[in-house]
């Protein structure tokens, strides 16, 4: 009986902290995870939605991303159908809110500026949604 008291108890004392550990609009609630550790990794984009509700996941379809623990980023896309890879350095905000890139050099035909702020609204170790400063939506997924 004393048992099941203290978990009660503690399952009280926690609950609302559940709700303030939500960092981002979707989530996650809690993680185990640091946002750092949760960026790094190789994401591919699932789909962008633009503020208008179109799809407009094809524009961005042969970019892949390259996040590395030493906030070294590698992004890949195709440039007028031929590979190109652009190093960059990567950073999340002050309140880690948002996520930034800085390019090493300004490509052709890149969709993206070479500093780019995104709003995070996802962040998980599979999901990594983004808003750019258009208000598109991109979702990032894991490799």
């Amino acid at each position: 009986m004393i048992k099941k008291l203290i978990f009660y108890i503690l399952i009280l004392a926690f609950f609302p902290g559940f709700t303030s550990c939500k960092k981002y609009v979707d989530g996650p609630y809690l993680s185990i995870q640091s946002k750092k550790k949760r960026v790094i990794g190789d994401w591919y984009v699932l789909q962008v939605i633009s503020p208008d509700n179109f799809d407009v996941t094809a524009q961005y379809q042969t970019y892949t991303f390259h996040f590395e623990k030493d906030s070294v980023a590698r992004i890949a896309y195709s440039n007028f159908g031929i590979p190109d890879t652009i190093d960059a350095r990567w950073y999340l905000g002050s309140n880690k809110d948002s996520f930034e890139w800085i390019l090493d050099r300004v490509p052709d035909n890149f969709i993206f500026d070479s500093l780019t702020v995104f709003d995070i609204s996802r962040l998980t170790a599979n999901d990594f949604w983004l808003f750019d400063k258009f208000n598109n939506q991109i979702r990032l997924d894991a490799f």
